[in-house]
């Protein structure tokens, strides 16, 4: 043997011997090392299981074999690599403020073995930038790890905005939850009782969606919110929805998260990877993106806002304006004078037609244009019975709202009415209709784009960024 064989031999031993103790290793008598986890053996064969695959190989095959030295480590990678549940899987995402990009997110699912433990990881960022490749506003980051039964184990939660930053770090211990938090410089620690059936929101959701629903409404789930550290409590609503997003038609899971007075969504394809979430409100939406868009935006590359968001339409000449439409929603700006935007969603038959009238009087009310919209409605219609209209608010203006029900074409069609009027003087009228057997399923959408209409012109105080990210995120 030369000496360049006897010194590669040496290297490859002591590589086989630095190895040994986290993972078992076969050596085959080709010289090639094998590392995973031995999970069958008998007198012919050796079958070694890695990520994503296993092996098996004939005793004539191998030429050494060394076990890890921590059995608890080797039983523990054991599991890992029995965990079928969740696949390893990353997503990206871009974070929206009233239809506006803010920053990105990214999404990480791990198979992992913590202290001997198998489990899952779930690994949360979001990144508020004030224009792309800047340093950061707020840099958030969410961890959750669970169990193979997806029971909790522990979570972090760390958040930087400039030279100001938190870092907290929790792990359960029997019904307790041990926290340490960092902060100025200082050290918290805590301890808060952690009830059996407490789980976290993240891994919540994804084993909701991988489940069938059950009879009947879900339960009101105990969580605990890394991203608030606090507990709290959550309902959840659950429909199938057929979307169009960059031009591609998805069905979509929507679980509709009910938080006390707040009702947010999460938006997952038939996979069970987040593709649309709202984050703490409604005015804070990330949705996801390809990852190629989402780094070069990052770097601060020359990024395309896109033309397939669907979360905010503007009509600038009358200053409409939705903030979230919803994606289901197909839009069509309006081609004839006084239309600003016709919205169609096909699969509950429901419209949503927003008009706008330019010629009222100075000294119009919102009584005197619902008054014309009935009349209007009527030499059009058969059988029109109208019930309000009554004060409401629509968006974050002061409006009117009835409903009315009526024949057309043959059908038998119920349509929810707004009106409000700007500053200018000019009315809004937005019309949406559905035939009466589809109504009441398509009422919260309705209810929803009403909350979204803004009229541009108002003046808004703007937070401070750190402070409108914190409250989003974190709801409060």
């Amino acid at each position: 043997m030369t000496r360049s064989h006897v010194a590669a031999a040496l290297a490859l031993a002591l590589l086989f011997g630095a190895l040994a103790p986290a993972q078992d290793l076969i050596r085959l008598k080709t010289g090639a090392v094998l590392e995973g986890a031995i999970i069958e053996q008998d007198e012919k064969s050796v079958t070694i299981a890695f990520d994503g695959g296993s092996m098996e190989l004939s005793r004539g095959q191998i030429a050494e074999i060394k076990v890890a030295r921590d059995p608890g480590r080797a039983a523990a990678k054991k599991s890992l690599l029995t965990l079928s549940r969740f696949s390893d899987h990353d997503s990206f995402h871009f974070l929206y403020r009233n239809g506006k990009r803010v920053g990105y997110r990214t999404i990480s699912m791990r198979r992992e073995a913590r202290e001997g433990v198998p489990g899952y990881a779930l690994d949360d960022r979001l990144v508020f930038m004030p224009r792309p490749g800047a340093q950061p506003d707020v840099d958030l980051a969410i961890g959750e790890f669970v169990d193979a039964e997806l029971n909790p184990i522990a979570f972090s939660h760390r958040m930087s905005s400039g030279r100001s930053g938190r870092l907290v770090s929790g792990s359960r211990e029997g019904q307790s939850l041990v926290m340490k938090e960092r902060r100025a410089g200082r050290l918290q620690e805590g301890t808060a009782l952690f009830r059996r059936e407490v789980q976290f929101p993240g891994m919540l959701l994804r084993r909701l969606a991988s489940q069938p629903p059950p009879e009947g409404a879900y339960p009101i789930f105990r969580v605990f919110r890394p991203r608030d550290v606090n507990f709290g409590r959550v309902g959840i609503e659950r429909r199938v929805e057929r979307i169009t997003l960059r031009g591609r038609i998805r069905d979509v899971l929507v679980l509709r998260r009910l938080e006390g007075a707040k009702a947010l969504e999460t938006w997952l394809d038939m996979s069970g990877h987040i593709i649309r979430e709202e984050l703490g409100s409604t005015r804070l939406v990330s949705l996801s993106a390809p990852k190629l868009e989402v780094m070069g935006y990052a770097r601060g590359d020359d990024v395309p806002e896109g033309q397939d968001l669907g979360l905010e339409f503007i009509h600038e000449p009358t200053g409409f304006r939705a903030l979230r439409p919803d994606l289901a929603w197909e839009v069509t700006p309006g081609e004839t004078r006084g239309v600003v935007v016709s919205m169609l969603r096909p699969g509950l038959r429901a419209t949503v037609d927003v008009l706008h009238l330019d010629d009222v009087a100075a000294d119009a009310t919102e009584e005197g244009v619902a008054m014309k919209v009935i009349a209007c409605m009527e030499r059009h219609s058969e059988g029109l019975r109208v019930e309000g209209p009554h004060p409401t608010r629509i968006g974050d203006s002061k409006g009117l709202r009835f409903e009315a029900e009526c024949v057309r074409r043959g059908t038998l069609v119920r349509t929810l009415a707004a009106i409000l009027l700007d500053d200018r003087g000019h009315a809004f009228v937005i019309l949406c209709a559905a035939p009466e057997a589809q109504f009441y399923k398509a009422h919260p959408a309705f209810i929803e784009m009403l909350e979204a209409v803004r009229v541009l012109g108002a003046t808004t105080a703007r937070l401070d960024p750190f402070d409108a990210a914190d409250a989003d995120v974190g709801g409060k």
